[in-house]
């Protein structure tokens, strides 16, 4: 009989393929699909055994943030790429630095090729290898690739905030709304709220500070700038 755990792994085997080859497309063809696909099952198996529909997140969601973070942490186990190329990175970006420096601009092939000493048709040869291996190293580093559990904390931390923007009152929600969205100076805000410039800065701290006690301080005042840029500000109507 089969179990609510393993109809949920069935039900998405599709959606690691697809995301193993969403990653694929980023990387060289040595790369193997199936490495890909085996590393994102067990991703998909982890998401299954940790999923908690009591949070009110769609098990697909949450099952993609884990399968894509699975394949990830495999791709950097796998290190496919070879000592020497590496090494050719460090001293192609080495000698790019001091030629930069000394030059007070971008170095061309010729003058890079003669920091290496080597003939510009092997540059030729090292440039896009070098290149590939960078490109596939920022996409392991990911940035947006996050644990789920960080994904779940994050979304907790918006409906609390978009709550909290709530209670605020009419003039603090356009001064953030002025500030952060409309990114107009405090100067500029004043100027559209006729007060002055200091007046605007009260308001905006005032709002700031109910925010973040409303979050329990949870999270930095530039964490708390980035969460606000991304809520819906807009003042209520008197």
């Amino acid at each position: 009989m089969r179990t609510a755990r393993d109809t949920l792994v069935h039900e998405s085997l599709l959606l690691v393929r697809r995301v193993a080859l969403q990653v694929a497309s980023r990387l060289p063809t040595q790369v193997e699909l199936s490495d890909l696909t085996q590393a994102g099952c067990l991703g998909l198996l982890d998401a299954a055994s940790r999923y908690d529909g009591a949070r009110g997140v769609r098990f697909s969601t949450y099952a993609e943030l884990r399968i894509r973070g699975s394949i990830l942490d495999g791709l950097r186990e796998l290190d496919w790429v070879p000592r020497s190329v590496r090494r050719r990175g460090r001293e192609l970006d080495a000698a790019s630095g001091r030629l930069e420096a000394r030059l007070g601009r971008s170095p061309n092939e010729t003058e890079l090729a003669a920091e290496l000493d080597i003939a510009v048709s092997d540059l030729g040869r090292i440039e896009p290898t070098v290149e590939m291996v960078e490109t596939t190293d920022d996409l392991v580093r990911d940035p947006n690739a996050i644990d789920p559990h960080e994904a779940l904390a994050r979304r907790e931390l918006f409906r609390i905030l978009v709550e909290a923007i709530e209670t605020l009152t009419k003039n603090e929600r356009l001064v953030m709304t002025l500030y952060y969205y409309e990114e107009l100076t405090m100067k500029a805000v004043g100027e559209v709220l006729g007060v002055n410039e200091s007046r605007v800065s009260q308001i905006h701290k005032k709002a700031v500070r109910t925010l973040r006690k409303r979050l329990g301080g949870r999270v930095s005042l530039a964490g708390l700038t980035g969460l606000v840029r991304t809520a819906e500000l807009a003042p209520q109507a008197p």
